[in-house]
């Protein structure tokens, strides 16, 4: 993988593309101009994403990771509830700048005799010599694909930056108010309720699950620290 992205990134497209179209048939493998035009384009823009993406994972802090483990997840969970989720949002500025790139980039597959927007342009270049109108023309069809593209990045990353909102909030109240529940179903000694949640699983009858992070939180104040713990309605029995 590390060898693909280091010829990938350190050729350029137009030597990749030509290698292909023109290189591949020496040795028996033919294909049509605009396989060659899209093959081309994915192994350029593939090891960017892949960059992209790896970057955004080891951009999440290790302790998150550990503090995951601590608190009962698996591996798989771990990577679908907390570190996904950031890694995406942090993913997406990267990812949209090489959607963007690949666009631009396009343009380099007329020289195979793709009949792309440049290609076109060149026809009618050749017949009515009006090559400043035409050139403009093209330009204007990139800018509009190129500033669609961008719009849609960026209400993609609003709505996920406010769907993260959202789901904070809501693991900070309705997690909460189970929790208190199941605090009650005893003697009210959250503490105790937390350590259990966190060894033997979810509650039968309230549904905490054993890795919340409140039950840690709850853990820690109930620990004989001089904190007020908030259960039921919201009342604070000091410990």
């Amino acid at each position: 993988v590390s060898f693909y992205i280091q010829l990938s990134r350190n050729t350029p497209l137009l030597v990749q593309l030509f290698f292909i179209y023109y290189g591949l048939p020496k040795i028996g493998i033919r294909t049509d101009a605009a396989v060659c035009g899209i093959a081309g384009l994915a192994f350029l823009g593939g090891s960017y994403m892949a960059e992209a993406f790896r970057s955004g994972l080891e951009s999440i802090e290790p302790i998150q990771t550990e503090s995951a483990y601590s608190l009962g997840m698996d591996r798989m969970q771990t990577m679908r509830y907390v570190i996904l989720p950031q890694a995406f949002k942090r993913i997406i500025p990267p990812m949209g700048n090489e959607f963007i790139a690949l666009i631009k980039n396009s343009a380099l597959v007329s020289l195979l005799t793709i009949h792309d927007v440049m290609h076109e342009g060149q026809k009618i270049i050749s017949v009515s010599y009006r090559s400043l109108e035409v050139y403009l023309a093209i330009a204007v069809v990139y800018f509009i694909l190129t500033g669609a593209t961008t719009l849609a990045l960026r209400a993609r990353l609003a709505a996920h930056t406010m769907s993260a909102s959202m789901s904070a909030v809501a693991a900070d109240s309705a997690p909460n108010q189970r929790f208190a529940a199941h605090a009650l179903h005893g003697d009210g000694d959250v503490a105790g309720t937390a350590a259990e949640i966190s060894a033997h699983g979810a509650c039968e009858k309230c549904g905490v699950e054993p890795w919340l992070n409140r039950a840690r939180y709850l853990l820690a104040e109930g620990s004989g620290e001089g904190e007020d713990c908030v259960v039921g309605d919201g009342a604070g029995d000091e410990n």
